[in-house]
């Protein structure tokens, strides 16, 4: 063989084998990705038995299992999950270095992954999303809709670029920017209410058919979902509701791990008080439906009452509590890190752009 031709055959056997090792990282990744393997050889483009036979070579050459293959399911091994975790930081480191050549280039490009709970999901990212890739369309956007603990966890594995949620991300670890100011209400059925001037707002939705009402004596304002859009829930003239003050009434609660409703069980320990829960929900927003239909009483978020559509069914009072508890900051947080491409920089600088002016 010529010899002048030697560099250049070297080069390119180490291509090829540098190919090949990232072919079959990818496809352990699609079988990690679809749970299994005929759904990955469909989507990889190949036979199922060519991509079990890569498989097993790959596993024999490392020595170790990557899968536990049973009837139906495909579940990772310890050595599995260790593999898929290199590939993921090869993956975005890749995806990093594409995004920076293609900065150099003036081009902005790239992709995000956006959380945030079922709120934000409804009522704030949309906007923000729309207004964004109508903006940025060379940016590609993934959504996650998930509780606020759980996208805490994603965004500090970084499986997440940022999070718009309320502000969860206290410690050093998240670059944190407040957008706006969040106050949480007790909502109640209009048929519990009274009217705002009265001393009974609140009466016992369980007293039987025919039977007098079973007021509580109080002054408390009820205010409308106008009143809300308004920002009349901001006067400090506004008298608040002891939360006592709803008795026996049937409340809808959310689960413990729901932000508002951590918030909302310490306003009920600092009044030794006990809501008569009937039932429990994962989203403020499904225990507000039922809240209008006259199942109970719940706890929600101005930003809901704000933009969810007004039918009219219901009252609205501010809670006589600490006013760090019933105030909360809806936030963008990333986490801190040393690197952050220009289509992250660009996102969150548009979003906080976007509440600041």
């Amino acid at each position: 063989m010529d010899t002048t031709l030697a560099p250049f055959m070297g080069a390119f056997l180490l291509t090829m084998m540098e190919n090949f090792m990232f072919k079959k990282m990818d496809y352990i990744y699609a079988i990690y990705k679809t749970g299994s393997f005929s759904k990955a050889a469909e989507q990889l483009f190949i036979s199922q038995p060519a991509l079990s036979i890569a498989v097993r070579k790959l596993e024999d050459e490392l020595g170790q299992k990557l899968f536990f293959r049973t009837t139906g399911t495909v579940e990772l091994t310890e050595a599995g999950k260790a593999y898929i975790d290199k590939c993921e930081k090869i993956r975005q480191f890749e995806q990093e270095l594409t995004e920076y050549f293609n900065e150099l280039d003036g081009l902005l490009t790239g992709e995000l992954s956006i959380g945030g709970a079922n709120i934000s999901m409804n009522y704030i990212l949309p906007d923000i999303i729309t207004a964004f890739s109508a903006a940025y369309p060379g940016i590609r956007i993934t959504l996650r809709e998930d509780s606020t603990i759980s996208l805490k966890r994603l965004l500090a594995d970084e499986a997440l670029d940022f999070v718009i949620d309320s502000n969860n991300f206290t410690d050093g670890d998240f670059d944190v920017n407040t957008l706006f100011t969040n106050r949480i209400l007790l909502a109640v059925p209009s048929q519990y209410a009274l009217s705002p001037s009265e001393m009974n707002p609140l009466t016992d939705a369980t007293a039987s058919s025919g039977s007098a009402p079973q007021p509580t004596a109080l002054t408390a304002t009820a205010l409308t979902a106008e009143d809300i859009a308004n920002g009349r829930h901001w006067d400090p003239n506004i008298t608040p509701l002891p939360i006592e003050a709803i008795g026996d009434a049937p409340f809808l609660a959310l689960f413990a791990e729901t932000e508002i409703f951590m918030r909302f069980q310490k306003i009920c320990e600092a009044h030794h008080f006990t809501p008569n829960t009937i039932m429990t929900f994962n989203q403020q927003f499904t225990a507000y439906q039922f809240a209008k239909k006259g199942s109970g009483i719940t706890v929600i978020g101005d930003t809901v009452v704000r933009l969810a559509p007004d039918d009219g069914s219901m009252r609205y009072y501010t809670l006589a509590s600490d006013d760090d508890l019933c105030r909360r900051e809806i936030v963008i947080a990333g986490k801190r890190k040393a690197y952050r491409s220009k289509a992250a920089e660009t996102f969150k600088q548009f979003v906080v752009d976007r509440y600041t002016h």
